[in-house]
């Protein structure tokens, strides 16, 4: 019984997949048709034209000499692949072999507030471009001074999450690293709560 469920899924998601890609096609055919370009169009659109067309990607890199992208951690692959495209003195379809010119890139940002993975963005796509920015003789500085918060939070995130001995250094796929964080503000007010009854 177990190899027929097996097989009959198999066949399902075969059956699915195909109306999917079919649906899929109908609307990028109606998308085309009606003139209409999506965000995921302009991404992949964008992206084509620096990876198929030497002579736009010259002329961006030329054109633009720095690039600074906050949040980084939110970018997903089309647009590392962009942007790294247009920083790298040579071009390589290949974004992990671009090598930006020293000094025209700068990513921002912080691997643990990364809520785009619906979008693409993830903490291995964070993780390969520190690696490329590192081979590549560029410099990675991590920020430990939190300007936000008073140090009362970042004491009490400390007192939680740093108590997590081996388990708060790991760092995975899914996971970034913990930093304890250092408060530039130092101690706010004394918080007050009123509840009336």
């Amino acid at each position: 019984m177990n190899k027929l469920s097996q097989d009959i899924d198999l066949l399902l998601h075969g059956i699915v997949m195909r109306e999917a890609l079919k649906l899929r096609q109908a609307y990028a055919d109606y998308r085309k048709q009606n003139h209409i370009v999506t965000l995921d169009d302009m991404l992949t659109l964008t992206a084509r034209l620096v990876r198929e067309h030497p002579s736009v990607r010259e002329k961006l890199h030329k054109q633009y000499k720095v690039f600074f992208v906050d949040e980084f951690q939110d970018t997903d692959p089309i647009q590392t692949d962009i942007i790294f495209g247009i920083a790298a003195d040579r071009y390589d379809p290949d974004w992990h072999k671009c090598m930006p010119h020293p000094g025209s890139l700068f990513l921002v940002g912080d691997a643990k507030q990364g809520i785009y993975r619906f979008r693409g963005a993830d903490i291995s796509m964070w993780q390969e471009a520190e690696t490329v920015m590192r081979e590549t003789g560029g410099e990675v500085v991590p920020l430990y001074m939190n300007y936000r918060s008073t140090s009362e939070i970042c004491d009490a995130v400390t007192g939680v999450f740093g108590d997590l001995g081996p388990l708060r250094m790991h760092s995975d796929a899914y996971q970034a690293e913990y930093r304890e964080m250092v408060a530039h503000r130092g101690h706010g007010p004394e918080a007050v709560f009123h509840h009336e009854v």
